[in-house]
């Protein structure tokens, strides 16, 4: 009997696992036939890794809008242009790297003609493009950006079109002018040194935090209706700062010119505030007619050929309004030459001559406190100590 028991539960345990087996079955072969489709590709393409234009040779011709770059340093060919763009909105990257002239007979490193605009460059050297009546960068046309670059020992620095805006850039040893801009142009954080002149700004100019030194002419020049702020011009061989009419020149330094520290001469209109002018070798401050010259400090100004005749400030005709100045060891401390200003508030002390004011100016009373003492009476009087 228990044999015939095995036998009917090993019966038993064989079907039951023959109908778990096609169970299985049934379920599992209920997949798709189809394989499934390829994984989609994860790397982005060399275009978007690195979607700008590279510039392996000079010369280069760029004809379509775009961004470029350097992939190292280049050396031009005589008789040509580093690179030329004949189009609009381009960037170019110098990547830190150096674009290096033929010399003498090279053209410009960068060239733009006046028919195109909207040309960015930045981040690199220029170098060694000294043929005469070409520079580093010539970019004529409107709506430039320059930023970041070094120009050293070229014919020009940056010689540049209207309406661009230049950023610390740096322009040196030039036979011609360093950096120079068209009207309504911008510039900030720039130095100028050893070029015939310094910075230039045409009409409408903002330049603002810039330094100018050791040029062989003037520091720092803008035309008519522009902006000189927080800038330092020094041992410059001409004059250190410069504008045209309407112009205003504020919280600048001018020292150690061979000419005059600020000059106005040929212009009117202008507004001269709270800068320092001093050690120059003729005046401090040179001012003609409609000027305001306010809050200035004018020391050591007028020697060597022009000794004995050197001013802290120095008004050359009428309608000036010349207030709160101090004037200290120059020649003469304020030196007026013509009627019709305004004269207040001044302080001049250590000069050879301390005021020297022709008749028919309206000037506050000359308070000479020299021997020391109180300072009493007059509210707009100008003060000698």
């Amino acid at each position: 009997m228990e044999r015939e028991a095995m036998r009917m539960l090993r019966k038993v345990l064989v079907l039951f696992m023959t109908v778990l087996v096609a169970s299985v079955s049934t379920v599992l072969g209920q997949g798709p036939l189809q394989p499934a489709a390829a994984p989609a590709p994860t790397m982005k393409t060399l275009a978007q890794v690195e979607p700008r234009m590279p510039i392996t040779n000079l010369p280069y011709t760029i004809t379509q809008p775009g961004s470029y770059y350097l992939v190292g340093n280049l050396t031009g060919v005589t008789n040509a242009h580093g690179i030329t763009v004949n189009c609009n909105d381009v960037a170019i990257d110098l990547m830190g790297f150096t674009l290096s002239g033929a010399g003498a007979n090279s053209r410009s490193g960068i060239y733009q003609f006046f028919d195109y605009r909207n040309l960015a460059v930045r981040n690199g050297t220029l170098v060694n493009w000294l043929g005469e009546g070409y520079a580093a960068i010539t970019a004529y046309g409107r709506n430039g950006h320059f930023e970041n670059l070094t120009a050293i020992t070229n014919g020009r620095g940056l010689d540049l079109g209207a309406c661009a805006v230049i950023s610390r850039c740096q322009a040196a040893y030039h036979t011609e002018f360093g950096i120079v801009v068209g009207a309504q142009s911008l510039i900030d954080h720039c130095g100028a040194d050893h070029n015939q002149n310094g910075i230039y700004g045409d009409a409408g100019a903002v330049i603002t935090d810039c330094a100018a030194s050791y040029n062989s002419s003037r520091g720092i020049h803008a035309g008519r209706g522009s902006v000189i702020s927080a800038c330092a011009a020094s041992y410059n061989l001409g004059d250190g700062i410069d504008a045209g009419d309407g112009s205003a020149i504020v919280n600048c330094a001018a020292s150690y010119n061979q000419g005059r520290g600020i000059n106005t001469s040929g212009s009117s209109g202008l507004s001269i505030k709270n800068c320092a002018a001093g050690w120059n070798k003729s005046d401090g401050i040179y001012a003609v007619s409609g000027c305001e010259v306010l809050g200035n400090t004018c020391r050591n100004n007028g020697y060597d050929v022009y000794a004995g005749n050197g001013a802290g400030i120095r008004v050359a005709g009428d309608e000036n309004r010349i207030d709160s100045n101090h004037l200290s060891d120059n020649d003469q401390g304020l030196a007026v030459t013509s009627s019709g200003n305004a004269i207040m508030r001044n302080t001049a002390g250590g000069n050879a001559t301390n005021y020297a004011i022709v008749a028919g100016n309206a000037t506050g009373a000359l308070i000479n406190v020299s021997g020391g003492g109180a300072i009493a009476g007059d509210a707009w009087a100008n003060i000698a100590f």
